[in-house]
């Protein structure tokens, strides 16, 4: 009799662990458009403050309204605009996503994997790749800048 239970404990639990991660996995993928990306020196520089402990932390910003859209774009001239697919972002419709990320290397490569929403939050998942052993030492970073749907739910960044 105890075996039987065991077994059907057992049963119960790897059930469960099932249908936690067919859970986990029943997110979908949402289309995403990038608005500007940049690495290296060809980055603009945007009106963010760091503090000097976090200097070389990325930065992950949500951007829901007009006014935060255009602060952000105020320190760039006219001129630097050209590279923006778009600069009129409809904040009724979209939520605008700014990553600034910084490396000790010019090779590093920074990019979006994809963002997925889940019943309770949107991920967007990140990618990191190392440079080659014989890249050259400098401070770079990448900018990335990408529209999505508009939602309520809370986004969250991860790496993979």
């Amino acid at each position: 009799m105890n075996v039987k239970y065991l077994f059907i404990v057992y049963l119960l639990v790897l059930a469960g662990s099932f249908s936690y991660c067919s859970d986990k996995a029943k997110g979908k993928g949402i289309a995403y458009k990038t608005i500007f990306y940049a690495r290296g020196y060809e980055r603009p520089s945007f009106d963010i403050t760091r503090d000097e402990l976090s200097y070389n932390a990325p930065i992950h910003k949500i951007i829901s309204n007009q006014e935060d859209w255009v602060n952000l774009l105020a320190p760039l001239s006219q001129g630097d605009l050209y590279c923006f697919s778009k600069t009129d972002i409809d904040f009724k419709e979209y939520l605008v996503i700014f990553l600034d990320e910084f490396f000790s290397s010019l090779s590093w490569r920074f990019e979006i994997a994809r963002i997925t929403e889940y019943s309770d939050r949107v991920v967007v998942y990140l990618r990191k790749r190392p440079p080659p052993s014989y890249d050259l030492d400098a401070i770079s970073g990448v900018t990335i800048i990408v529209k999505i749907p508009v939602t309520t739910k809370s986004i969250e960044f991860e790496y993979i």
